[in-house]
């Protein structure tokens, strides 16, 4: 999509990866710059209604928010550090001075890793910052929870308190992704991929569009979004039994079918002198691994005798894992956590 005149956006161009660097819009542009792997470390804002410039730096988990001129960046403030459970935001009071206080605020998320909550401790008591609740492609509800509520520092009490604000500084909402709101763009940020959750499509091709020809180059997480979730704008991941990720059955699944090659395996090498023999003949294991010959000479005599390999199947039973790792793929509560904010 080069241009878009339901939203005014007379203008967008992209660089060698089909990222979006410059959005030309009516009353103002948008800038986005990448390093070498794609990932976003600025989005510039210049607003040209309240002309106004500002700016967002997103460094290694932290983010921050400057303004900018023609010639230099300035006016930098910590805005919060990410985290597993949520983020950390830095507090600052009214006026110009620069102190501030940590405050963390936890995220509660449903099965699919939607933020509907973001919730902070205030006087002893759990408080709720912002809710938001969405339609299957991400769209928020109207009309209802839409206060908002924003963390401010009293210097003089040492205290930190809520107060109410038009939007919050942390935009990260559906799917875990940061929602690009300035000057109504509408955008939730992927990766790979930058999504209109109005219309429930990418506006990037597929980067993987050869590997998934039955699927449309612009869908979104294949349109399972009730079951499924959307791996960083290249591909979607969806759940199997009892909320389980199905991509972790399958690999379950394969694990157990390897492991039970493995009793196959142990069986034979327990009960018959047939990996004994192979190893007199060629120095090795059946796994490849190196095997002395007078060794396996000497198991396999004594492999003749009946029930004379039964000692050394206590040495070869410690090599089995079985169930264990299996167990482990399996027992997952829910999808793995958004660690990394998306473009961070």
């Amino acid at each position: 999509m080069t241009a878009d005149q339901n939203k005014e956006i007379s203008y967008i161009a992209y660089n060698h990866a089909n990222m979006p660097t410059h959005v030309q819009m009516n009353n103002g542009e948008v800038l986005f710059t990448y390093d070498a792997l794609g990932n976003k470390w600025y989005k510039r804002v210049g607003d040209y209604q309240h002309d106004e410039k500002h700016g967002t730096a997103y460094i290694f988990g932290m983010q921050y928010e400057f303004k900018y001129n023609d010639y230099i960046q300035y006016d930098w403030k910590l805005m919060f550090i990410g985290t597993d459970e949520g983020y950390v935001s830095a507090v600052y009071p009214e006026g110009i001075d620069s102190k501030f206080k940590f405050q963390y605020v936890y995220n509660h998320t449903d099965h699919l890793g939607n933020i509907r909550q973001n919730i902070t401790r205030e006087n002893g008591r759990l408080t709720v910052l912002r809710e938001h609740n969405y339609y299957p492609f991400g769209l928020l509800h109207k009309g209802y929870n839409e206060e908002k509520e924003d963390l401010k520092y009293d210097k003089e009490q040492d205290f930190i308190f809520t107060v109410q604000a038009q939007a919050g500084r942390y935009k990260y909402k559906f799917q875990g992704q940061e929602r690009q709101e300035d000057l109504d763009l509408g955008w939730d940020s992927f990766k790979y991929r930058n999504y209109d959750y109005a219309i429930g499509r990418f506006f990037n091709v597929d980067p993987l569009a050869e590997k998934f020809p039955y699927n449309g180059v612009y869908n979104f997480s294949e349109n399972r979004v009730v079951d499924g979730v959307e791996l960083e704008g290249k591909e979607s991941m969806w759940f199997g039994y009892q909320g389980v990720p199905q991509n972790k059955i399958d690999e379950a699944n394969r694990e157990m079918a390897r492991q039970s090659g493995t009793v196959l395996k142990w069986l034979i090498r327990t009960f018959t002198p047939v990996e004994d023999i192979y190893g007199v003949v060629t120095g090795k294991y059946f796994d490849g691994k190196k095997y002395n010959r007078a060794e396996a000479a000497t198991w396999a005599l004594i492999g003749l005798i009946p029930g004379g390999k039964f000692f050394k199947s206590f040495k070869v039973v410690k090599s089995l894992k079985f169930s264990k790792k299996v167990e482990g793929l399996v027992k997952i509560p829910q999808i793995r956590k958004f660690k990394k904010h998306k473009g961070v």
